[in-house]
């Protein structure tokens, strides 16, 4: 076992910015490589900042193309097909699962018939239209089915956050031994409150006085950019030397910039894409902000949190993102001249502190899960190793 690689294979539809990739890689970066491998199997081919991460790693993207029909009975068909012939030819110690949702329950069925031993089922959080009131009776018969045959055909069951753990399984699993809540782990010292790091990026984007409220997101519904344009109108109206930062892409991208310019912001609202320094731009911000309208956890709450923030979230983020005193929980119901009331409130500052004990205490420290999970892998493989 001592000279033994274990090869996982994490099947995603596909490898982007959102924070359940993010949040693998991270891990994947704190492993021993030389004991655990991490390959990725796909659905839609990307060439993006996260895949070059994968392959510098030492990992390797495999991507099953399914040819497009109208007819999703034959899209799920084939993709099963060509599933189980990979799995076949390309044998893996695990197969480790990431979603959202629990339609997933027929891969996990064709890693048991392709003989895959370990099986995990991983949950980063809840899929919007799974958690409206609106979904019919008939998508919740098949949720429920899906997630009675997670319980049968899952080996071990990961989640994020105990909510999202009881969204996504049936009782019985949730009362096992087999479910792990793995947290989204963060570089806990990364983040650290840093006064030559703010000083830097402020003077690089040309903030040095300004009133700095921040956001790290995908530009997605989901996230509720839409609302946080309206709140920060509300507080540049009553100070006009502030300034919003907006970390991330996605497809609402172009709608909201067309908002901030209807809205008169343009100026001083800043899109900065996808980064890999957010721990260095939460330097340079006073506020964060997070009107999500869910989340499964919020890890970028966390990271807010070490960075020494003051945190605005929405109500509907998990009560586990609270770790430090520095967070606060808003309704959405209270409006934008609501929010940029408690928002505005630390336009004069406040002493950023280092919270990087809290955050570690509990117990996300990604060095900390990282080992966790590379434990957990060799001990779950070992009894079927022959070698």
């Amino acid at each position: 076992m001592d000279d033994m690689t274990i090869n996982v294979l994490h099947l995603k539809k596909s490898i982007g910015s959102d924070g359940a990739t993010e949040s693998i890689l991270n891990i994947y970066e704190h492993l021993d490589r030389e004991k655990i491998r991490f390959d990725f199997l796909v659905y839609s081919s990307d060439d993006n900042r996260n895949v070059r991460r994968i392959t510098d790693l030492g990992g390797k993207v495999h991507y099953i193309p399914i040819e497009k029909t109208k007819i999703k009975f034959l899209r799920v068909f084939n993709r099963a097909l060509e599933l189980y012939r990979f799995l076949k030819e390309n044998p893996y110690n695990v197969l480790h699962i990431d979603t959202d949702d629990p339609y997933r329950a027929l891969e996990l069925l064709i890693g048991k018939l392709a003989g895959v031993k370990v099986r995990i089922i991983h949950a980063h959080g809840i899929r919007n239209a799974e958690n409206n009131k609106g979904v019919s009776t008939i998508k919740r018969i098949v949720q429920d089915i899906c997630k009675k045959l997670i319980s049968r055909t899952a080996t071990d069951f990961f989640a994020c956050s105990r909510s999202v753990a009881e969204w996504m399984f049936t009782r019985k699993v949730l009362e096992s031994d087999r479910l792990k809540i793995i947290r989204n782990g963060i570089g806990v010292h990364n983040f650290a409150f840093n006064h030559k790091v703010r000083d830097k990026y402020r003077n690089l984007l040309g903030i040095q006085d300004k009133f700095v409220i921040g956001h790290v997101g995908r530009l997605v519904h989901v996230k509720n950019q839409e609302f946080l344009l309206e709140v920060f109108q509300e507080i540049y109206r009553q100070n006009p030397n502030s300034v919003l930062l907006i970390v991330g892409e996605g497809e609402l991208e172009r709608a909201l910039k067309e908002k901030a310019q209807n809205l008169g912001l343009e100026k001083s609202v800043i899109f900065l894409g996808s980064r890999s320094d957010v721990a260095e731009l939460m330097q340079a911000m006073d506020v964060f902000v997070l009107p999500s309208h869910y989340e499964g956890l919020g890890i970028v709450a966390i990271e807010a949190q070490a960075a020494g923030l003051k945190t605005i979230c929405s109500n509907t983020v998990p009560q586990e993102t609270k770790v430090t005193n520095l967070i606060e929980y808003l309704p959405l119901e209270l409006g934008a001249e609501g929010w940029s009331k408690t928002i505005i409130k630390y336009q004069e500052g406040y002493k950023r502190v280092d919270t990087s004990s809290q955050i570690i205490k509990a117990g996300y420290d990604i060095k900390q899960i990282a080992k966790e999970l590379e434990r957990f892998y060799i001990c779950r493989v070992k009894p079927y190793y022959n070698g």
